[in-house]
């Protein structure tokens, strides 16, 4: 190890908060949402914890309630992961999206890679934290008890042939680790060093063209799969300088779903974000810095304490606003040249930029005006009377169904026609099919969405037919989709629109 290590700083400095917004276009990670809702990281850098258990309450069909369990173990002589782990995640997840989400999960890296990304020294004592990171990820466990069910099979006639099967899901962020050293004595050195400890023989001598790579547990590839996915804003992620902060932003980014608006109940939040606490007051002093840095960055617009209902026993609730000039900051897809002028996720009604935090005694409502109605595009300048004509009409239908009118030109202006209205016939059977209660099938929260991510990845509305026995044993164990309304003011969240069709075996967590 080099004689000058010692003055190179391995962290960024943390001490102070961060208080401006992150400069540049946002660079989006496709991340796996699971990992993103439910806690799987330990946020102090001294905490001695050695399981992470949310655990929570759930009506069944019969009447009943089950208590259904999420519970994270750290391995043997590592620990839990904690927040560097959770940078690490994150930086992983951005060279995977990078290399376009291979199918077999497999994330191509090497060491100096990943320190760029994360924002830490590329010394031997960098590599080394990337090393024991690497191993606590491969080593975490994430156990789940009657979180999961698989619905039965759909039939010829389109009805579910039999009762749902709840299941048990046991698995690992990472399922393996490869690192490869190209230096033989530095290897040697190393390896030596780490005589006897848990990471020794993870740094291997590297042949001609092998590269180190990390592969993803079953159900998180399931999840890019079925696309249970969104984009997470790498920049501004690495841009907050507080674990607590950069938890927080994961959290309300995923389960907000692109409203203007969240609240919870304040236990559940702390349980959920993987907080340590004895009182309610404990958790607010908790949240107060990451309060404090999201609103000066400019994620939140504001944030306040609001009893809940149910009297004073009943608690109180955390109640967020979001800036609605963060989601229009231009960004790109991690390893993709040029920014879109909207963000990647799915279009949703947003609240005005006036929005007001609900009071005790009641909600501020404000009015919105409607969609303008788009006007041809430039795309369209150019094109026969009648092909202007038929572009207009197409953007004007994608505006009724609930896409942005920038968004629509656009993408009418990429895709054939045939395409966008293959996707638009079959997202209104899909509405029709399920206001007229057929079983299996569910209509999209926001159309306007399903519809925008329909045409751009090319897939349709749920498929017929029964999966075969193979897939069956493929998809047995799939991951987190659905979070329903609970207790504390969750909010709930519709499956993925490549899911509910009865073709694959959907693992819904309810």
């Amino acid at each position: 190890m080099s004689g000058t290590t010692a003055s190179i700083p391995v962290l960024r400095d943390q001490s102070s908060l961060s208080t401006d917004p992150p400069e540049g276009p946002a660079v989006s990670a496709i991340v796996e949402m699971n990992l993103e809702e439910y806690p799987a990281f330990r946020l102090g850098r001294r905490s001695k914890r050695t399981e992470l258990r949310y655990v929570r309450t759930r009506p069944a069909p019969d009447g009943q309630t089950h208590e259904q369990v999420w519970s994270v173990r750290g391995t043997e002589g590592l620990g839990l992961p904690g927040p560097f782990e959770q940078d690490l995640y994150v930086a992983l997840l951005v060279l995977f999206t990078e290399q376009g989400l291979p199918s077999d999960g497999r994330i191509r890296f090497t060491r100096n890679r990943l320190a760029q990304v994360i924002g830490i020294s590329n010394s031997g004592r960098g590599y080394e934290l990337i090393e024991q990171g690497l191993a606590r990820l491969a080593g975490a466990t994430v156990q789940t008890e009657h979180a999961f069910y698989r619905p039965a099979l759909m039939g010829p006639d389109r009805e579910r042939t039999g009762p749902t099967e709840r299941l048990s899901l046991t698995f690992h962020i990472l399922e393996e680790v490869r690192v490869y050293e190209r230096a033989a004595m530095a290897t040697a050195r190393r390896i030596a060093a780490l005589d006897g400890d848990p990471l020794a023989g993870r740094v291997e001598l590297a042949r001609p063209m092998e590269v180190s790579f990390a592969r993803l547990g079953s159900p998180l590839v399931q999840s890019y799969e079925r696309r249970y996915t969104k984009g997470l804003d790498t920049t501004y992620y690495f841009h907050l300088t507080r674990p607590l902060s950069r938890r927080l932003f994961r959290y309300l980014d995923k389960v907000r779903n692109s409203r203007g608006s969240f609240e919870i109940g304040l236990r559940t939040l702390a349980d959920v974000l993987g907080l340590e606490y004895r009182f309610q007051s404990d958790i607010k002093v908790g949240l107060s810095e990451a309060h404090e840095e999201l609103r000066a960055t400019g994620y939140l617009a504001g944030s306040q304490y609001l009893p809940m209902a149910g009297g004073p026993g009943a608690g109180e609730k955390a109640c967020y606003a979001f800036d609605p000039a963060f989601d229009a900051r231009p960004r790109r897809r991690a390893g993709s040249v040029l920014p879109t002028s909207e963000p990647e996720t799915p279009d949703e009604p947003r609240m005005p930029a006036t929005l007001l935090l609900p009071s005790p005694t009641g909600h501020a409502v404000q009015a919105q005006e409607p969609p303008a109605v788009p006007t041809p595009s430039p795309a369209s300048e150019g094109r026969g009377d009648h092909a202007s004509a038929v572009f207009a009409q197409r953007v004007q239908t994608l505006v009724e169904m609930g896409i942005t009118a920038s968004r629509a030109e656009r993408l009418v202006a990429t895709y054939p026609g045939a395409h966008i209205d293959t996707q638009v016939a079959s997202l209104r059977d899909r509405i029709v099919r399920a206001r007229s209660g057929q079983a299996g099938i569910i209509a999209p929260r926001n159309p306007g969405g399903y519809l925008a991510q329909a045409i751009v990845d090319g897939f349709n509305a749920p498929r017929t037919g029964t999966p075969s026995a193979s897939s069956a044993v493929v998809r047995n164990h799939g991951p987190v989709v659905e979070a329903k309304t609970g207790t504390g003011g969750e909010l709930a969240t519709d499956p993925p629109a490549a899911f509910g069709a009865g073709t694959y075996l959907d693992d819904l967590w309810r």
